[in-house]
Formats: structure tokens, C-alpha cells, sequence
């Protein structure tokens, strides 16, 4: 996959000194969706908890054994309510960090796979993980520009660099 971006902890807040790359050890494997329904408007979650309208890209961590369409998947019915189709690949994003709004959490290395896809069907009720449950989330449904505003609104965190890059990236796909 191509390489969209590596966001690191300085990155994010800079008055924080990066430690080496190496020093994080394996990452994390993750799935992102830029996911797409009928009307032009793109899925994202929105936590309630953490600020009211603070928003991420579609998707999560990757099972062990799971592949990673699989995941995609199992995270879009989760996250969406719903099927998708048409799944191209963005690209991946590295991610070095250490903060967390969720709570506290060690040093951590994330390696994102971005995709596109669109919706297949009609969007159900998603069926949130406990993380999500905790965060009070819901899905919203935005054009580009209009999730662009709400996360150049949003304070400082890995979720809005994150999604910086993957919006310039759909709109190049």
C-alpha cells in the first residue's frame, strides 16, 4: 500500500519530544473506511464522551487470525449498521503515540489501512463495540466539506490528523 502520512505524538501536541520509531515495537494493526452512501455523504463516528461532536474515521483494530476485509466489514456493520461494496485501497498511515482521549494507554504504534468503499444496501442500526457503548457514540453522515469543517474545529488528537489525510485522499481517489 501506499504511504499516506506518519503522525507522530509531536505531530499531534507539539511540545512533546518523539522517542525513536523502533522503541514502540509492533504495531497495532488498524482499518479505516471513508465509506460513502447514495447521497454523497461520508460515515464517521462521533463520540458524545470525550466532546460533544468529536468525530473519527470509520473502522477499528484487526483481530488476530481476521483478514483484513474481514475487519473492514465487521467494523462498517458495527459501526455503520451496514454492507459495503466497491472497496478500493487509500493507502496506510503509521501512527507513533503515546496520549489517548479514551484514558491513559503506553506508548503505542498504530499501522492504519485506509480503503474507500461504498454503501450496499440500506444503513441499519449499528451495533456498537464497549468502547463505543462507553464513548456514547453515534454515526453521522457528512459531505467532505462538512466533516472537514467539524475536525478543523476539533481540538488536537491523532483522530483529526488522521482524518486530514484520509479526506485529501478520497478526494484524489
Amino acid at each position: 500500500m501506499t504511504l499516506l502520512g506518519t503522525i507522530r505524538e509531536s505531530d499531534v501536541y507539539p511540545d512533546t519530544v518523539d522517542a525513536p520509531d523502533e522503541s514502540y515495537g509492533n504495531p497495532r494493526e488498524v482499518v479505516r473506511v471513508m465509506l460513502k452512501d447514495t447521497e454523497g455523504k461520508y460515515g464517521f463516528i462521533e463520540y458524545q464522551s470525550i466532546h460533544p461532536g468529536y468525530l473519527g474515521v470509520l473502522g477499528g483494530g484487526v483481530d488476530v487470525g481476521e483478514a483484513y476485509e474481514q475487519a473492514l466489514r465487521r467494523e462498517v456493520r458495527e459501526e455503520a449498521g451496514c454492507e459495503m461494496e466497491n472497496i478500493r485501497e487509500l493507502g496506510v498511515i503509521h501512527e507513533y503515540g503515546v496520549r489517548h482521549l479514551l484514558g491513559a494507554r503506553p506508548k503505542y504504534a498504530e499501522r492504519t489501512l485506509c480503503f474507500v468503499a461504498d454503501v450496499l444496501g440500506p444503513k441499519g442500526v449499528p451495533s456498537y463495540d464497549a468502547v463505543e457503548e462507553k464513548g456514547r457514540s453515534r454515526t453521522v453522515w457528512l459531505s467532505l466539506r462538512e466533516a472537514e469543517k467539524k475536525f478543523s474545529a476539533q481540538e488536537q488528537g491523532f483522530s483529526k490528523h488522521r482524518a486530514k489525510i484520509l479526506i485529501d485522499a478520497t478526494r484524489k481517489a
